[in-house]
């Protein structure tokens, strides 16, 4: 994915992640993202920008940063829902967003399926040396 077409798919899913936020509670009824599956949308929303604002630059604090910035989007987010529609400040639904957050960054940091294979067959000729001995 290049670095410009992630930043134009990252601003769209981040401008989609404040419209959802901030539509009304009937509309949201309406696309049925108040249901059981409420707190999973949270995760894969703030899991997919993670993703994305990860691969549109290089280097780790470019990346560090970008992780902030969507922490700190998802507490702004629910701080204008409060003083918007008057309801609580909604506590879980931060943690299942930096809990989408922090899967993305984690499997950003698994290495690659290569990595695996190569790591796999290591692990099968030390076990093979191993009952040969």
């Amino acid at each position: 994915m290049t670095g410009r077409f992630a930043r134009i798919l990252f601003t769209v899913w981040v401008l989609l992640i404040v419209s959802l936020s901030l539509v009304p509670l009937k509309v949201k009824f309406h696309l049925g993202t108040t249901g059981r599956w409420h707190n999973a949308g949270h995760l894969f929303m703030f899991f997919v920008a993670t993703v994305l604002a990860c691969r549109m630059v290089n280097g780790i604090y470019a990346k560090l940063t970008g992780c902030v910035a969507l922490v700190g989007v998802a507490f702004t987010m629910e701080w204008v829902e409060m003083v918007s529609y008057h309801i609580p400040y909604e506590w879980r639904d931060i943690r299942f967003d930096c809990t989408g957050i922090l899967c993305g960054v984690l499997l950003l940091l698994l290495p690659s399926s290569s990595g695996i294979k190569a790591a796999a067959e290591v692990a099968a000729a030390e076990t093979t040396v191993s009952k040969i001995q």
